[in-house]
C-alpha cells in the first residue's frame, strides 16, 4: 500500500499525456484504478513503468501488496527540469518544438528537489520538494538556494 501523490489530476480510468512533436517520444501517465486522483492528494496505490517503442508508460494501479514507500509521480509539459538530493527512480523525456521544449515523466522518492527551467532559461526556475506530509511543495529561490549549497561541494 504505497502512498502516492500526483502532480496532476487525472480522471478515473484516464490518461494525461505529453508529447513535443509527432515524431518525438510519447509519454503517458495511465490511471488503472477506479477512481479520480487529485492533484497534490495521497492516496494507495502501487507503480509500474514500460518503455516501448517510442512510448514511455507510467501505470497508477490498485495496490497490490504491503507497501511502505511513499511515490512521487511528476509531470512537466515545459522547458525541462533537474533533479537535486536525489535520483528519479524513472524518468522520461520527450524533447522538441519551440524554443528548448522539453517534457518530463518521472518517479520519485522523498526529498527530491525538482527545478522547472524556463523559455530558454530567461527567467528564474520554479523549485518544488517532495514532501511525506504535503506531496509537492513549492520552494522559493531563496530556500532552493540553500538545499543546493547543502549539497557536497567540492573544493579545488
Amino acid at each position: 500500500m504505497a502512498k502516492i501523490f500526483l502532480n496532476r489530476s487525472i480522471a478515473k480510468e484516464g490518461t494525461y499525456s505529453l508529447r513535443n512533436g509527432a515524431t518525438r517520444r510519447l509519454l503517458l501517465v495511465i490511471n488503472k484504478i477506479n477512481k479520480d486522483i487529485e492533484c497534490n492528494v495521497p492516496f494507495q496505490g502501487s507503480i509500474g513503468t514500460l518503455e516501448k517503442g517510442n512510448t514511455s508508460f507510467i501505470f497508477v494501479n490498485e495496490e497490490k501488496r504491503k507497501d511502505d514507500r511513499i511515490i512521487f509521480v511528476f509531470t512537466d509539459n515545459g522547458y525541462g527540469v533537474s533533479f537535486h538530493s536525489e535520483a528519479p527512480i524513472f524518468s522520461a523525456t520527450s524533447i522538441g518544438g519551440y524554443g528548448n521544449s522539453e517534457s518530463t515523466i518521472a518517479i520519485l522518492n522523498e526529498g527530491t528537489l525538482i527545478e522547472c527551467h524556463s523559455y530558454k532559461n530567461r527567467t528564474e526556475s520554479d523549485f518544488y520538494l517532495t514532501d511525506k506530509e504535503q506531496g509537492f511543495v513549492k520552494v522559493s529561490l531563496e530556500e532552493a538556494i540553500s538545499m543546493l549549497h547543502s549539497e557536497d561541494i567540492q573544493e579545488i
